[in-house]
């Protein structure tokens, strides 16, 4: 497999300093809290024991802030200087024969907690969470073909796609009262079984119904799984705006979500199996975001809807928000599965870093002569021949969309203090307690401007939006960034960003986000003062999802080998930051594209 290099690009060598590249009640479900507490995982002669972060650890990343996917990549594996970066595609192709591949790979092997326990002695944790089988995972990771409308998805399919292929394995054990069934419009297999999953990303939630083959004497104890297709042959999959963590305000609003999410499936559910289908919400980061009463809010409204208006197999607890640790531990072990690195002889293990809206995680393999952090690492143990010591990390804040929220808010505190408006401005806003105060951005404009109805608007530079466009201040940036409040002193101003398209001070900007010089106890340190164990890397792959995908894939330096190209894509970067909005807009709305989509492109990058 061909290298590939981190180099500095010549255009932003000045922005890119050495500082910046430096699981069933056995496994601990617990219905009550909607969390993990797993003192051990077991799947399938795969066993691991888990160690729960530390209050003060998992406490210090509520508070962290975001920068541009390069940055973070080189902040977080800044030692990857010989290492293969694998970018996963997100979507599904028919001419993989309907497999299917997640934007974000998470293999999140849940320890549903099921009233079939006990009462059937066949189902136990171990038997409930054999992994199963991706079809064509390698076809897909060779000759993914990139041009099957990548841009018209934006959500999340990981926590989806994943979850699946463990929660139809119950049925191996009788845990579902399943029957074989003959779906009428649902052409994908003539015996099949269905489960419905709601992926709710922070951006947004995607409905998947998924079909599993009625078993047979001699089949291969990992079952393929499959999206069902109507009877046009089109994957059974609705996707719908904005994320559940959009509704804490008006919690009661989520029921019109879900039910014309749930609707969808009904419809193309044969109505004789709704009883024996099971229906599974699970949130990530975005729900992560709210407080446990906004939570409990949106889910009881969840949950009622779901029992009140369909007839699926549903409990209370099968809507759940899922914690970002273990999207780490679970994507790595997926990753690692999939590529039969666990299979006998063993491989080496690879790295696997993920991105959402919401959050990050990174999690890889390190020497146990290291002595990492017990709460930081994961031994994971493989038919007692073999452990792995994996070090899994998540960082609320770092995704894309909270991303950009902390950065706005830096731009705007910036403004109140260093600018010729501060006191207007600290007359509106005010910063939040434990706010950190950052350094002055070099060559930050502010300019006070007046409606026709004489109203305020600042408008601030932004190097991180194409020349020409602009963007604005609004109340989902203050609930996700945190960072700055609204004083009610009066009305609220209108707070503009407009973009000068320089790539090399968008990258200095974002460097203080990353909260480098705060204290770090043992070193080294990743961001913000958390460890990050030193592993020689060179040699070694990371497989990068969601958003690493999404945004090398907009710049075109992905191509077909999937291989993440530093050069290129810095390049390719510098190109589009630099190209005025309109004439960007215009090239991509040839291409049907959202608009909105485009404008991030740049702050991403």
């Amino acid at each position: 497999m061909e290298t590939t290099t981190f180099r500095q690009d010549p255009h932003i060598d000045a922005a890119l300093s050495t500082d910046a590249r430096s699981t069933c009640a056995h496994a601990g479900w617990s219905s009550q809290r909607r969390q993990f507490q797993p003192p051990g995982l077991q799947v399938a002669g795969l066993q691991a024991h888990a160690a729960t972060p530390s209050r003060s650890a998992m406490s210090a990343l509520l508070h962290l802030h975001a920068p541009l996917a390069t940055l973070l990549t080189l902040s977080l594996i800044y030692s990857l200087a010989f290492s293969n970066i694998f970018l996963l595609p997100s979507i599904f192709t028919r001419q993989l024969h309907s497999s299917f591949m997640p934007s974000a790979i998470f293999a999140l092997t849940l320890p549903f907690y099921h009233r079939c326990l006990g009462a059937n002695p066949k189902c136990n944790a171990s038997s409930m969470l054999l992994p199963a089988r991706f079809v064509g995972f390698t076809g897909i990771i060779q000759s993914f073909n990139g041009q099957c409308g990548r841009r018209k998805r934006r959500f999340k399919m990981a926590l989806s796609i994943l979850v699946i292929l463990f929660l139809f394995l119950f049925n191996l054990n009788n845990c579902f009262p399943y029957a074989a069934v003959n779906g009428s419009n649902v052409v994908s297999s003539q015996e099949s079984r269905y489960t419905i999953i709601v992926d709710a990303g922070s951006s947004g939630s995607r409905l998947f119904v998924y079909c599993i083959p009625a078993r047979k004497v001699g089949d291969d104890p990992l079952p393929t799984i499959t999206l069902c297709l109507d009877a046009e042959g089109n994957p059974l999959t609705k996707k719908v705006k904005p994320g559940l963590s959009s509704f804490s305000s008006d919690p009661s609003s989520v029921q019109s979500y879900i039910h014309g999410l749930l609707s969808f499936a009904a419809k193309n559910i044969p109505k004789q199996y709704h009883s024996i289908t099971p229906v599974y919400i699970l949130a990530t980061a975005g729900m992560r975001f709210l407080s446990q009463s906004d939570q409990d809010a949106i889910w009881s409204y969840v949950q009622s809807t779901v029992k009140r208006e369909f007839h699926f197999n549903f409990e209370n607890s099968w809507a759940q928000t899922v914690t970002g640790f273990y999207e780490a531990l679970y994507g790595w072990i997926t990753v690692n599965y999939l590529l039969g690195n666990f299979a006998e002889p063993l491989k080496p293990t690879v790295g696997m870093l993920d991105m959402g809206g919401a959050s990050m995680q990174i999690a890889y393999e390190v020497p146990p002569e290291l002595n990492p952090p017990e709460d930081l690492i994961l031994p994971f143990t493989i038919g007692g021949t073999r452990t792995h010591n994996v070090y899994v990390m998540t960082f609320l804040g770092y995704g894309t969309q909270a991303a950009k929220s902390r950065y706005k808010l830096a731009l705007l505190h910036n403004a109140m203090e260093y600018s010729q408006y501060s006191g207007l401005l600290k007359h509106r806003f005010r910063p939040s307690t434990g706010y950190v105060k950052i350094p002055k951005l070099d060559n930050h404009t502010v300019e006070l401007h007046y409606t026709t109805t004489g109203e305020e608007k600042f408008i601030l530079s932004d190097p991180c939006l194409q020349p020409g466009l602009e963007d604005r201040l609004d109340r989902n940036d203050l609930t996700l960034s945190r960072t700055i409040l609204a004083t009610g002193n009066s009305s609220s101003p209108t707070i503009a960003f407009v973009g000068t398209g320089n790539l090399t001070l968008c990258i200095e900007y974002q460097k203080s986000l990353l909260e480098k010089q705060k204290p770090c106890k043992l070193h080294p340190c990743s961001m913000n003062g958390i460890h990050q164990p030193a592993v020689e890397f060179e040699g070694t792959s990371f497989y990068a999802m969601s958003e690493y995908w999404y945004t090398s894939s907009d710049l075109g330096t992905s191509g077909l080998s999937n291989i993440y190209a530093f050069e290129k894509f810095s390049s390719n970067a510098l190109h589009m930051c630099r190209t005025p909005w309109q004439s960007s807009l215009t090239e991509y709305l040839k291409k049907n594209v959202d608009p909105s989509a485009i404008a991030n492109k740049h702050f991403m990058s």
